[in-house]
């Protein structure tokens, strides 16, 4: 019962770590001191109270079987005491299956061929660890555009005072438990613009709001610099970060930052400047982001190359275009983005309404 047990709980809980990035190393050990409670005295019982009950005599059943789920709770009580869960971080896919496959190796082999199984988890886990494994994501995007993390050495510094525990504790559990940096606020009397997006006056009230948090951000890198939630500003590795939920700030935002998240369904798709573009429109198709910086671009080379052609695919639809400065000023320089989508345009019958167009009544699929 203890090697069975040993056995279904490696074998899930290796799966349950690829995903939720998170290792139960207390579950095991509780399984394995209750199995005997459980087996010998809970599920007996349980069968000799159902075979009584017509006759009347359940009731000494039914108390040895309480007796026995009290002592399994116990049991959980007293392990539990030892410690939570191990947060492991991200583990790479390839390292999932070489452990996965090792693990099918020790336990179905009966000769001494199995032990290769022991050499298959070990390198699992060595693809697991620092260098072999993937690089952690420098920028993080909810899928609605609101929510922005930045992976600093600090902790993940985001663009909202108290963010949304799911997703942010999502975040901090895949990037093993960094502590969070809340955005230095500004005066909200900056928000305060005309409406006109393209009059000179209205240019310059804009300029008003987002250049102090420009100039903050530069004082103050790897943080949010933010009007309100919705008019954010951050410089992390050389990249500007402009977060906005206004639409008549995307212009602006273009011409100042490399990467812009507009947190509003607009159909613009693109910055005439070259930046990066994000919308909440194309996240509805690719799904929450999470983006490596990789380096600067020579001037007027396009934004996304250097990407890998996995990510590049799936960036597509949030990429800007061009490499020429708006309003005719010279090309500067700007990072290379490396994005990787949730949803990579992989369509299937639970995200298949995320490429619904309501206007045409039709699906728009990648």
């Amino acid at each position: 019962m203890a090697i069975t047990s040993l056995v279904a709980g490696l074998a899930t809980g290796l799966f349950s770590a690829h995903h939720f990035n998170r290792v139960a190393g207390n579950g095991l050990l509780a399984n394995m001191l209750a199995m005997p409670l459980v087996t010998f005295v809970v599920m007996p019982s349980g069968l000799v109270a159902m075979l009584t009950m017509p006759f009347g005599l359940d009731a000494w059943p039914l108390q040895l079987m309480g007796l026995g789920l009290r002592g399994v709770i116990a049991v959980a009580r007293y392990v539990d005491a030892f410690g939570g869960d191990l947060l492991i971080g991200q583990i790479p896919l390839h390292a999932t299956v070489a452990a996965g496959a090792g693990l099918i190796v020790l336990v179905m082999l009966r000769s001494r061929l199995r032990l290769a199984g022991t050499a298959l988890i070990a390198a699992g886990a060595v693809l697991a660890l620092p260098p072999l494994a993937p690089r952690a994501p420098d920028i993080l995007v909810s899928e609605d555009g609101r929510l922005i993390g930045l992976n600093t050495p600090d902790g993940l510094a985001s663009n909202a005072a108290r963010p949304s525990e799911f997703t942010f504790r999502q975040w901090q559990t895949a990037l093993r438990g960094p502590q969070h940096l809340p955005p230095v606020p500004h005066s909200t009397a900056l928000i305060a613009t005309a409406t006109e997006p393209e009059t000179q006056a209205a240019h310059e009230m804009q300029a008003k709001i987002l250049d102090p948090l420009m100039a903050a951000a530069a004082d103050q890198p790897s943080r949010f610099q933010c009007a309100s939630r919705g008019v954010c500003a951050a410089i992390y590795k050389q990249a500007t970060i402009i977060a906005i939920d206004r639409a008549e700030l995307i212009g602006p935002a273009c011409d100042r930052a490399d990467l812009v998240i507009v947190a509003t369904p607009v159909y613009m798709s693109a910055c005439r400047s070259g930046a990066t573009l994000v919308t909440s429109r194309s996240l509805r198709r690719s799904g929450a982001l999470a983006i490596r910086i990789l380096n600067v671009d020579p001037p007027g080379s396009p934004p996304g190359i250097g990407a890998s052609a996995a990510t590049r695919v799936a960036s597509q639809a949030v990429r800007g275009s061009g490499g020429i400065g708006a309003r005719g000023r010279a090309p500067r320089k700007r990072p290379v983005f490396d994005i990787e989508a949730a949803l990579e345009g992989v369509v299937r019958p639970w995200t298949v309404q995320r490429y619904y167009d309501w206007r045409t009544q039709s699906y728009d699929l990648p």
